[in-house]
């Protein structure tokens, strides 16, 4: 099996498609392990959960959203981001897509800096936006890369975090492009696991 993911442009006025949950758990550990991306215990917590027990293999078409971007009633707390980014017609991604996310996009910006937890989003962080996963759970993932170092951590936020507007996050939208619903997606340059 492998990832397969197009080439991602990240900006708010296109869309981009991502195959996910056609991996299992094991695979999915193997090609971020094969990547170099470096996962935090909250990452792997929310990899031992049981979102990612069983396969259900989907394309998302997704998009990002700038905090200032999204239509907010309210503080700028993530209760509030995400019902105002579904009342703006985008959608709450998978848990699951964190991880595919991180191995489809390799050619994120570096962090201007290295702080990796300081109570927000950290910078030149990505948020996938999903809905809370449960009690006793991180709150979902975000993507950074430091010093060319890829990451993937999992999150802890509660409603007295508040985000600042450049803050970005990633939703689905539905998909509106034919070639996006037909395309066969390229590989990428993972290759296929052995299993």
């Amino acid at each position: 099996m492998s990832v397969t993911a197009s080439r991602l442009t990240l900006d708010s006025t296109t869309h981009f498609p991502l195959r996910i949950g056609h991996l299992s758990r094991p695979e999915i550990v193997r090609l971020l392990e094969r990547s170099g991306v470096h996962l935090n215990e909250s990452a792997e917590v929310l990899l031992e959960s049981k979102f990612f027990d069983a396969l259900h293999d989907q394309t998302l078409c997704l998009v990002t959203r700038r905090v200032g971007q999204i239509p907010l009633v309210g503080d700028r707390s993530l209760s509030n981001i995400l019902e105002g980014a579904r009342l703006s017609g985008v959608e709450l991604c998978p848990v699951t897509t964190g991880p595919y996310l991180r191995l489809a996009l390799r050619d994120q910006p570096d962090a201007p800096d290295s702080i990796l937890s300081n109570g927000s989003a950290p910078s030149g962080s990505m948020t996938v936006g999903s809905l809370r996963p449960g009690p006793g759970l991180p709150t979902g993932f975000y993507l950074r890369m430091i010093a060319g170092v890829p990451w993937l951590r999992g999150y802890h936020a509660t409603d007295e975090h508040h985000w600042r507007s450049g803050d970005f996050l990633v939703f689905s939208t539905p998909c509106t492009s034919t070639s996006h619903r037909d395309i066969a997606l390229e590989e990428a340059a993972l290759g296929p696991l052995n299993t």
